[in-house]
C-alpha cells in the first residue's frame, strides 16, 4: 500500500487546477450557463475536501483500509462518497454542455 501512495499521491491535485481552469475559461465563454456552473463547482468543493480527507488519513495510517472492519468500513465509506461526488461532477459537467 505504501509503494501505491507514494506513487500516485503526488499527481492528485495538479489535473484539479486544470479542471478549474478550463471551468472558468468555459464559464467567461458563456456566461447563461453559470448556475450549472456553480453546481459543479460545490461538487467539485466536497470533491476536494473529500480527496483531502483521504490523503491525509492515508498519510496519517498508511493502513487505512487493511485493518479492522471499523476502519475498512470507514474506508470504503469515504471511497464511495468521493466517487458519487466524481460521478456528479461529470454529470453536472455534461449538463452544462447541453444546458441552453
Amino acid at each position: 500500500m505504501k509503494e501505491v501512495l507514494a506513487r500516485f499521491l503526488p499527481f492528485i491535485w495538479w489535473p484539479l487546477i486544470v479542471l478549474l481552469l478550463t471551468g472558468i475559461v468555459m464559464i467567461v465563454g458563456e456566461p447563461p450557463r453559470s448556475l450549472k456552473f456553480q453546481i459543479n463547482m460545490a461538487l467539485l468543493f466536497a470533491a476536494l475536501v473529500a480527496t483531502a480527507v483521504c490523503q491525509v488519513t492515508l498519510r496519517r495510517h498508511p493502513d487505512f483500509g487493511d485493518l479492522t472492519a471499523g476502519r475498512r468500513a470507514g474506508a470504503a465509506t469515504l471511497a464511495s462518497v468521493s466517487m458519487l461526488l466524481w460521478v456528479g461532477i461529470i454529470f453536472a459537467g455534461r449538463w452544462i454542455a447541453y444546458y441552453y
